[in-house]
C-alpha cells in the first residue's frame, strides 16, 4: 500500500468523524433551563385553547403565547364561530398595538390588565392598517367577535379571573 493511499485513506476517516460529530451536535435540542425563571416569567398554558365564561357567555378562546403566533393572531382566517377569539397574553407589561391587515373578520379587542381589570374595548375594522392601541401597559389582549363583549355583559373596568388557565 503506498503512503499516499494511507495519507487520503486517513482524511476521508477524519473528515466523516467530524462531519458525524457536527451532525450530531446540530441535530441535538437545547432544552433552556427554566428553574431559576422569576415565577412571572413562567406563564404556561395547559391547553392551546380554553373555554371562558364571560358574564353569560362561553367562549373557546386560542392562546396567542409566542412571537410568531401573536404577530399571526387571527389574520388569514375566513371566518371565526361566534363564541371564538383569542386571548393574546405577554409576560411583561407594554402598550399593545394591533391592526387588521390580512383580517377579514368584524372583531372587538379587550386590552387587559395583569389582575385581569379591563381596561379598554375597541372594535377593530376588517383589513384595516389602522392600529389600535392600548392607552395604558397591559398583559393580555382578548379578541372576540364584534359585539361579543356587549351582548356577555362586559365593560371597562371588569375584571376577567385568568388565573383559572394560566399555572
Amino acid at each position: 500500500m503506498s503512503t499516499y493511499y494511507r495519507f487520503s485513506k486517513k482524511i476521508v476517516v477524519i473528515s466523516v468523524l467530524i462531519f458525524s460529530i457536527l451532525l450530531s451536535v446540530s441535530c441535538m435540542t437545547d432544552v433552556p433551563d427554566t428553574s431559576e425563571t422569576p415565577e412571572t416569567e413562567k406563564t404556561i398554558l395547559m391547553n392551546k385553547t380554553f373555554e371562558m365564561q364571560l358574564g353569560d357567555e362561553t367562549f373557546i378562546v386560542e392562546v396567542a403565547d409566542t412571537v410568531d403566533s401573536q404577530h399571526r393572531g387571527l389574520s388569514g382566517r375566513s371566518g371565526l364561530p361566534e363564541n371564538s377569539g383569542m386571548l393574546f397574553i405577554y409576560h411583561t407589561d407594554r402598550k399593545l398595538t394591533f391592526w387588521m391587515k390580512d383580517t377579514n373578520l368584524l372583531l372587538t379587542i379587550a386590552f387587559i390588565l395583569e389582575d385581569g381589570t379591563i381596561v379598554s374595548i375597541q372594535d377593530m375594522r376588517p383589513n384595516s392598517s389602522l392600529s389600535v392601541q392600548s392607552e395604558v401597559p397591559v398583559r393580555y389582549a382578548l379578541e372576540l367577535p364584534l359585539g361579543a363583549f356587549e351582548r356577555a355583559g362586559i365593560k371597562v373596568g371588569d375584571v376577567i379571573d385568568l388565573d383559572l388557565f394560566l399555572f
